[in-house]
């Protein structure tokens, strides 16, 4: 029999390994592990022919495998084959040249069916058996720091009877191997779980755009964060707070989103702007995505009843600010970021999602800056300078509101700019370099209405004349926004 899975073990764990081969069989796969060792004997036919045939050999780790020639010379052949998968079923440490691989601690494992540990090692093998045997509908991306919320979630999706592919992790001398691309290929829906260490990751961005290009992406926040610029505009499902609930409302959410998809009923349109189906994962480069994200004036809307346009400006806003103003009055800059980021959601609805752009928030370390400045600019439908001392003697801020000042004036608009004066500049001499870096921003910014925030900033942000300070300015956004939904004739 050709059988998909070897399992390597002990003699003297038979025992365990016909508990292993059990599940197997339950799950469909084939199996070979009925075997003995004689003493003196090398491989045999039967062997070489089953461990040659087998698409993964699942090596047994226990105190008495780690002292087995024979194990030992299986694991080594399984991984210079690239088929290994490493199991501790003993609390030991595998023998040194296997220390490098990633390994499954089932140690502590009764037998259970809903055990995480053993969801993640059947995802292991569903990933590496491929498609012949199972073929899973979700394909979860996530960073390798984040290992254990995506076992989190894939133990969740498993439990109401989702087929899943998370296991993520890229094994040493691969990238993107044929087993990753294939399981993202025939995935119905691919979801992507975006955090502090996911969203500075090329691989997860990299499958996140291919996901995006093919209409399959559902991205998840599971910290509190801004999405990358290109996938803005996707929906997303806030995870960040979840603790595992099953009840939990976001969880229901996401559960909701999957079914829409799996089932075909899901709400998001395929783009004519989708790549060729035949281009592999690891070369679908941001480009090709931020036609898709970038949400401007668009040339025509759907004809209302009266005839008129229903198209309207996306809620993505440019806050512009200096770091060192940020860092100085401990992150308030940031905090109000956010305070009218939420503020403006209020305002405009559940859809679309409201997104402000922010530097430390959007842009990975070793990113080309300006040229992501650039790009997040021409994607925004409206900007937020905060104008302080620093901010006018910086060269960048007065960059960014030039060029987002020639934004506005291509989409034929004055409205778009909504000044924040944070700290006193009245004092500012705009014929003195060293008080402002370019005079002519500063006047066309005085030709603009200022919200006062100089008092406010002094205390918590949390009062309800801030409040009314921030709804003041999420009107004024709402309505901009919403003056590109109906022609001025």
């Amino acid at each position: 029999m050709v059988a998909s899975i070897f399992i390597s073990y002990a003699h003297t764990d038979r025992a365990r390994a016909e508990q292993f081969a059990a599940l197997f069989a339950a799950a469909g796969w084939s199996v070979w592990w009925d075997r003995e060792i004689t003493g003196g004997s090398h491989f045999d036919k039967a062997t070489e022919e089953a461990i040659a045939a087998a698409k993964v050999i699942v090596v047994l780790w226990s105190r008495a495998s780690v002292a087995s020639h024979w194990v030992r010379a299986e694991a080594a052949w399984a991984l210079a084959k690239d088929k290994l998968l490493s199991v501790k079923i003993d609390d030991v440490d595998p023998p040194l040249p296997f220390f490098h691989v990633p390994t499954i601690d089932l140690a502590g494992w009764d037998g259970a069916g809903d055990d995480p540990p053993l969801s993640r090692f059947l995802g292991e093998i569903a990933a590496l058996v491929g498609e012949s045997d199972v073929a899973a509908s979700i394909f979860i991306s996530y960073a390798d720091e984040d290992h254990e919320r995506a076992e989190k979630l894939a133990s969740r999706l498993t439990a109401v009877g989702r087929s899943v592919w998370w296991r993520g992790k890229i094994r040493r001398g691969r990238r993107f191997d044929k087993v990753t691309e294939d399981a993202i290929g025939v995935a119905k829906v691919v979801v992507v779980l975006w955090s502090h260490a996911s969203v500075v990751s090329h691989w997860v961005r990299a499958e996140a755009a291919w996901a995006l290009a093919r209409d399959k992406l559902l991205p998840v926040k599971i910290d509190d964060i801004d999405l990358p610029l290109q996938f803005f505009h996707v929906p997303t499902v806030d995870l960040a707070k979840w603790n595992g609930a099953v009840d939990d409302p976001a969880l229901s959410r996401l559960l909701g989103e999957i079914a829409a998809q799996l089932d075909g009923s899901g709400v998001r349109a395929a783009s004519e702007n989708s790549p060729v189906e035949d281009l592999p994962v690891a070369t679908v480069t941001a480009q090709a995505t931020e036609s898709l994200a970038v949400r401007s004036l668009p040339e025509s809307g759907s004809p209302s009843p009266s005839g008129r346009s229903r198209s309207m400006l996306a809620p993505t806003g440019f806050w512009s600010y200096t770091t060192s103003d940020d860092k100085n009055s401990r992150g308030k800059l940031s905090q109000l970021r956010a305070l009218l980021a939420a503020e403006l959601q209020q305002h405009i609805g559940r859809l679309p999602e409201v997104h402000i752009f922010q530097d430390v928030a959007a842009i990975p370390p070793g990113r080309d800056w300006e040229k992501q400045i650039r790009e997040a600019l021409e994607a925004c439908s409206f900007m937020i300078p905060l104008i302080t001392p620093a901010f006018l003697q910086s060269e960048w801020c007065c960059r960014e509101v030039a060029l987002f000042r020639a934004r506005e004036a291509a989409l034929g608009r004055d409205d778009l700019i909504y000044p924040i004066h944070w700290l006193d500049t009245d004092h500012t001499d705009p014929n003195f370099s060293e008080d402002c870096y370019d005079k002519e921003i500063l006047f066309f910014l005085r030709s603009r209405q200022w919200i006062d925030f100089r008092r406010l900033r002094l205390g918590s942000l949390h009062n309800r004349e801030s409040h009314d300070k921030l709804a003041q300015i999420s009107i004024a956004i709402r309505g901009a926004l919403r003056r590109a939904r109906l022609d001025d004739t």
